[in-house]
């Protein structure tokens, strides 16, 4: 993850687990200064609304999710 591909040693007592998937408790944590990082979707309205920042990922960490809609034939 983040330590083999940046260097990043990221210590247990600094990892806050925040469980909405990215949604507003995680957006509030980051608008809030709980946090300063966090894995949230590039297609949620909160980047823009709460003037968040995008961070480049050029060594692929974090893989795309190409998400595709389904439906049931029946």
């Amino acid at each position: 993850g983040l330590k083999e591909k940046y260097g990043l040693d990221i210590a247990p007592a600094n990892f806050v687990a925040i469980s909405d998937g990215g949604g507003p408790a995680t957006v509030q944590a980051l608008t809030g200064g709980t946090i300063t990082a966090a894995n949230i979707f590039s297609t949620s309205p909160a980047i823009e609304q709460s003037n968040l920042v995008v961070l480049e990922d050029p060594k692929n960490a974090f893989l795309a999710a190409n998400v595709v809609p389904l439906v049931a034939s029946q």
